[in-house]
């Protein structure tokens, strides 16, 4: 199949002058070779992102765990010292 596209003729000459420095055959070859790369690389990209959220995710976790045992145990302070001051105010009203 073939396909034609418009550019410039300042883009084709940077186009054509980049694939002959690079060692592409001829400007077709870098233009297919270009588009393989871009569409290899979105799909490898979203993989890659997921493991990074991942692997950050994983070094919270703890942190996360760590804070939810101190707001516990700041909630049951909490209930206690409000138990003891009921319990002492009951006391005082007797």
């Amino acid at each position: 199949m073939q396909f034609s596209i418009r550019i410039e003729d300042e883009q084709k000459e940077k186009w054509e002058s980049y694939a002959q420095e690079n060692g592409y055959d001829s400007l077709a070859e870098l233009i297919r070779v270009s588009v393989e790369d871009t569409i290899r690389e979105s799909e490898s990209e979203v993989p890659s992102q997921l493991d990074e959220v991942l692997d950050r995710l994983e070094t919270i976790l703890p942190e996360i765990e760590s804070i939810e045992a101190v707001v516990h145990a700041s909630e049951n302070n909490i209930i206690q010292e409000v138990f003891e001051e009921i319990h002492r105010l009951d006391e005082d009203e007797e």
